[in-house]
């Protein structure tokens, strides 16, 4: 816990004064008075005074502040023609230096990906398994070919995919085949609907009536009629010769989308650690009957193995059945490869699951090692998703599509933080260009008391040449400041009650 919180504290620190760092620099390029510059809050340890600004170290080193003279037309030193006051700033150069702030956080994402694409290379966007007349598979995707980019962008996570696949139309891939470059256009179409159903107390017999469409409760309306259905309901589930009955314990129901027909390989089954009986470099190759050839195999299997006792899961793909799966037993037999032999476990399913998760444990997904030449493009690729992904995340927010209990503050952060520092230095460099981009973003917000906010102000002062009544920007941002203040406690308590929970 102590090292957290210490990892907790370097990382917050080296984001907020980075973004601090920004505004004092675009400031003073302006000739404006930086009053002080804070490294930490709480009492001060040391200060070193400079021509024009105080540089003052805190015993706290949870972030940090730059206090710009004239910000305040209420303070004492405020004078109308003293030219180094930042009120009496031109608006486009208090444009500039609002916006300097969310710039530093951005660079300093930027700095972190590269650091992390020389050091470990960037995620593989790697093709596990390629559907049979799928347009993929029309198209020439074939299975272990690697996605380079969309539309001439570098891919590094699949959600990119399917943002790219909502509109419904041609995308065009480059892919790499053995390190041959292939560019590919590929043409999505809608897929079927799909459901997992979950039932226990289950019951399956023999019917005398072939059901060549799925049917529930002998309804053809299968996925309307399982929309209104509700935890314990008694179901009947019909297809071809079988009927299967039993008491909904849960259903998740995937509406049609825009598909390409592929399976991407987001995992290894390769392990990356030596644990206890483990040793790094293993292979899982199989559990209990069922043979693993990669990481999508093994995360399938070990989905199967969390179906409760006397529970049967039925996957379904448009009006079939695709795939039937049962609770398994609670002893398992592990089977692994290592130096060309294969050596046998038997473990429990707990056993199992905590090994996996283990930090670092088994492999996420191979890496893709660029050349000096596509180090930076690859690295702004990066930064740009990630950035469009905050964007995106935000936007749900504002239109309810995502509710603010998801969101996590200073207390869920350092949850995440101690996750990431028992993965290791590359998780953390992940970590830290993730918040850093964040930052960024939400400063960005046109909301009072951010970046955002002030941003807009001088907008309005350069489209209209007229200035806004500084007591009433003051008075603005003064409540916005409040809200946010009320809205950091909120997200606080969500925090605090998770970890309760």
């Amino acid at each position: 816990m102590i090292m957290t919180l210490i990892w907790f504290m370097i990382i917050l620190t080296l984001i907020v004064v980075a973004h601090e760092l920004g505004h004092y620099l675009f400031a003073r390029m302006f000739n404006t008075k930086v009053e002080e510059f804070a490294v930490g809050f709480g009492p001060k340890l040391f200060n070193i005074k400079g021509k024009n600004t105080t540089f003052r170290f805190n015993s706290i080193p949870l972030g940090g502040y730059v206090r710009l003279a004239g910000e305040d037309i209420e303070s004492p030193e405020y004078d109308e023609n003293d030219k180094t006051l930042y009120l009496n700033k031109k608006p486009w150069q208090k444009f500039l230096i609002s916006f300097a702030g969310p710039l530093f956080s951005f660079l300093l994402g930027l700095i972190i990906i590269i650091i992390i694409g020389i050091g470990y290379g960037f995620p593989k966007v790697g093709i596990a398994q390629v559907q049979e007349n799928s347009p993929a598979y029309i198209s020439g995707l074939q299975e272990n070919d690697t996605i380079l980019k969309i539309n001439g962008d570098y891919i590094f996570d699949p959600s990119i995919l399917a943002i790219e696949l909502r509109n419904n139309k041609p995308i065009n891939l480059t892919v790499d085949r053995n390190g041959i470059l292939k560019d590919l256009k590929v043409s999505p179409v809608l897929s079927e609907k799909q459901s997992l159903i979950y039932l226990y107390d289950y019951e399956i017999k023999e019917s005398n009536k072939i059901e060549n469409d799925l049917k529930i409760n002998d309804s053809a309306n299968f996925y309307n009629i399982l929309n209104k259905m509700e935890k314990n309901d008694l179901t009947k589930i019909s297809y071809k010769n079988s009927i299967y009955s039993g008491f909904i314990s849960n259903y998740m129901i995937n509406d049609q989308k825009p598909v390409i027909g592929i399976t991407f390989n987001l995992f290894s089954n390769k392990i990356m650690k030596d644990v206890d009986i483990f040793q790094k470099n293993d292979l899982i190759v199989g559990i209990n009957e069922k043979n693993i050839n990669n990481g999508t195999q093994l995360i399938s299997t070990i989905q199967t193995l969390n179906i409760p006792e006397n529970t049967i899961l039925i996957t379904t793909y448009g009006n079939q059945i695709q795939e039937i799966n049962r609770s398994s037993k609670n002893d398992l037999l592990l089977k692994i490869s290592r130096n060309n032999e294969i050596i046998e476990l038997n473990m429990t399913k707990e056993e199992l699951f905590n090994y996996l998760s283990i930090p670092g444990f088994i492999d996420n997904s191979e890496r893709l090692h660029p050349t000096l030449s596509q180090i930076i493009p690859m690295s702004f690729s990066w930064a740009k998703s990630l950035i469009e992904s905050v964007i995106q995340v935000f936007s749900q927010l504002f239109t309810g599509q995502t509710s603010t209990d998801e969101l996590s503050g200073p207390v869920g952060i350092v949850n995440i933080v101690g996750q990431a520092s028992k993965a290791g230095l590359e998780s953390i460099l992940n970590l830290i260009a993730l918040i850093t981009i964040n930052l960024g973003v939400f400063n960005l917000l046109p909301l009072p008391a951010l970046d955002g906010g002030r941003i807009v102000f001088s907008l309005y002062e350069i489209i209209t040449r007229k200035r806004v009544n500084p007591k009433i920007e003051g008075i603005i941002h003064f409540i916005g400041f409040i809200l946010l203040m009320g809205f950091a406690i909120y997200v606080t308590f969500n925090d605090i009650s998770r970890i309760i929970k």
